[in-house]
């Protein structure tokens, strides 16, 4: 009676770790396509300038407005 219980026990302990290892695999899964799309998507689109500079009046800096010849960072 002794042995089936440890070896109950044995079975369910393999059983638990092995639903875990296969739950952490299936999220690094979807953690490793979520980066994917995230380094998607700070590549940008676009090769060319697409902003126009417009100095402030003030000279504190400039504004930047899409769609012109230049790159604004």
């Amino acid at each position: 009676m002794k042995k089936k219980i440890i070896g109950a026990t044995f079975v369910v302990a393999i059983a638990v770790v092995a639903a875990f290892n296969l739950n952490l695999n299936k999220s690094n899964a979807k953690a490793d396509l979520a980066m994917s799309n995230v380094e998607a998507l700070a590549d940008g689109e676009y090769s060319q300038p697409v902003w126009n500079i417009y100095n402030r009046p003030d000279g504190t800096g400039y504004n930047c407005y899409k769609w012109g010849e230049k790159i604004c960072f």
